[in-house]
């Protein structure tokens, strides 16, 4: 029952050449930014606390926990809160620089095809 207030978790992954900001100042640039356009979106009343800390250095991105909570007057707006958490994220990364990495796969070839080039088709 969220009508008693509730709690959202999001997850950015930044890319690693941003290693050296990800644990404090990236993470305070984005709670700052997220705190303010909620509040500018008219979600000031309804939320408690907003929170984003660096989470794990994962396969292919730094990832930063962005956890923000609402009052029980927000649970109607539950869905929309989830995705803007989200659209403040990425609009924080067009704002800072920050880029957003795709997941990768790394291919090391063995025995035979070590050292050789293949094309793909197409």
């Amino acid at each position: 029952n969220i009508s008693s207030g509730f709690s959202l978790k999001s997850t950015l992954g930044i890319d690693y050449k941003h290693q050296a900001q990800c644990t404090q100042e990236i993470p305070a640039q984005l709670r700052q930014m997220l705190q303010q356009e909620l509040v500018k979106a008219g979600h000031g009343d309804i939320l408690t606390a907003v929170n984003a800390e660096f989470s794990q250095a994962g396969a292919s991105s730094l990832d930063i926990d962005i956890i923000a909570a609402f009052n029980g007057n927000a649970a109607k707006d539950y869905p929309a809160l989830a995705r803007a958490l989200q659209r403040i994220a990425v609009d924080a990364c067009n704002r800072y620089g920050w880029e957003i990495p795709f997941a990768q796969i790394t291919v090391h070839p063995a025995g035979s095809w070590a050292g050789k080039t293949i094309e793909a088709a197409g």
